[in-house]
């Protein structure tokens, strides 16, 4: 309640602020501005599965459900500037589609609403980005908790965070950085050209082994970041990199083996952006090692999953995954109107841990949407799209993984 009636307070202040415009700027003679906006998105469409995908919880029936939900990165945002320094400030809000569904339960059977996921099936607050910036010359140092260190370009896929995190193609040949403590070194050489080199907070997670015993991982030293933006008139790069080492301390010997105690995470990518008047082209490709959960790919989540380099088995060897993926998304703005068309292809592969079948899995993603603008501020998005997520890997007979659909619109009102 307390954190409601905190919300209902800053949400209350954005109302006043923002009549009769949506956002809400002050400048000063002093060369101080404050800005206070936000993003409210709401979902509303069907969601369909086939029976891999509902069966691995022991159904055997393909499913299409309704949903209807604020998605999780809605969000009210604030940045202050005063002279060289500035800050911003995100507030998420929203609701975990899957879980609120399972909430009046005493177990769930949602493929997305796991025990971990039961402490977020109410409206919840997250406080998502928080850093602050000092500008001198040509040059920014950035630091505190936000995203952008190493992707750029996603495709126009909007609906869906709320069933199986399906946003923006990441997983699906889009990835996602996450959002992150850093320290970030910016510098703005030219119109053509930037860069930015960036230390962030590594992924840590524990090692239980087989005799039950748990271990927490540490860094040795920071994840790296590094972005360069090139613009080449109507064609613009944007190749950027991470990499990320963990370790494991004194982990014991089992059955005659000793575990490994250090894993390496790494991932390259070449953003291409291109523009002719109206139309628009998109279009990434990247390669990596353990980069990631399945529909999530991220350096700061590797783990979680046989088919991103996990503990390949109990006596706690790795088996680490090497990953190509890539997207394009093809758009054409016509007066108010602007539809994409995209596809997404992701593979995963291991001769180490899957010696049985296939030895990877192989993800892909198509669908179409349309950016229609009823106002500067208010966007209507149709959107449909389809997942396949390919072949099971290390199985005899590589069993079929299922596949999803998502159909409907998100209403988007940006202030």
């Amino acid at each position: 309640m307390k954190k409601l009636a905190i919300f209902a307070l800053v949400l209350g202040l954005a109302v006043a602020f923002t009549v009769p415009a949506f956002a809400f700027k002050i400048e000063s003679a002093k060369d101080q501005t404050f800005y206070f906006g936000g993003t409210i998105m709401t979902d509303i469409g069907y969601w369909g599965q086939s029976k891999e995908r509902t069966g691995v919880y022991g159904e055997t029936n393909s499913r299409t459900s309704f949903f209807l939900n604020t998605p999780r990165h809605s969000n009210i945002k604030t940045i202050i500037e005063s002279g060289n320094t500035g800050a911003y400030f995100e507030l998420r809000y929203g609701r975990d589609w899957a879980s609120s569904h399972e909430q009046g339960d005493t177990a769930t059977t949602n493929a997305n609403a796991g025990s971990a996921d039961k402490n977020n099936r109410l409206n919840y607050i997250e406080p998502a980005q928080l850093y602050g910036w000092y500008k001198f010359g040509n040059c920014r140092i950035l630091a505190g908790k936000t995203a952008g260190q190493t992707f750029t370009l996603v495709p126009y896929q909007n609906l869906g965070l709320d069933t199986a995190n399906h946003i923006y193609g990441f997983g699906w040949g889009a990835f996602y950085d996450d959002r992150a403590t850093q320290i970030r070194f910016e510098q703005t050489i030219s119109k053509a050209f930037a860069w930015h080199i960036a230390l962030v907070q590594p992924w840590y997670t524990d090692y239980t082994n087989a005799l039950g015993q748990n271990f927490d991982s540490y860094a040795q030293f920071p994840a790296v970041a590094l972005k360069f933006t090139m613009n080449f008139g109507p064609v613009s790069l944007f190749p950027a990199g991470q990499y990320q080492k963990i370790v494991w301390q004194d982990l014991p010997s089992y059955l005659g083996q000793t575990p490994d105690d250090t894993m390496e995470s790494w991932i390259v990518l070449l953003p291409v952006r291109f523009q002719a008047g109206p139309f628009v082209a998109a279009a990434q490709m990247s390669w990596g090692q353990n980069v990631g959960i399945p529909g999530y790919n991220s350096l700061q989540n590797p783990d979680g999953n046989p088919t991103r380099g996990t503990l390949g088995n109990s006596i706690g060897k790795f088996r680490n995954t090497n990953q190509v993926a890539g997207f394009i998304d093809l758009s054409y703005k016509a007066g108010s109107v602007t539809p994409h068309i995209y596809f997404g292809y992701d593979q995963v592969k291991s001769d180490e841990a899957w010696k049985t079948g296939n030895d990877s899995n192989t993800r892909t993603m198509w669908g179409a949407s349309a950016q229609i603008a009823i106002s500067p501020n208010f966007n209507i998005i149709p959107e449909f799209t389809f997942y396949d997520y390919g072949k099971t890997p290390g199985v005899a007979g590589a069993p079929d993984r299922g596949t999803e659909w998502l159909a409907g619109a998100q209403f988007q009102f940006v202030f």
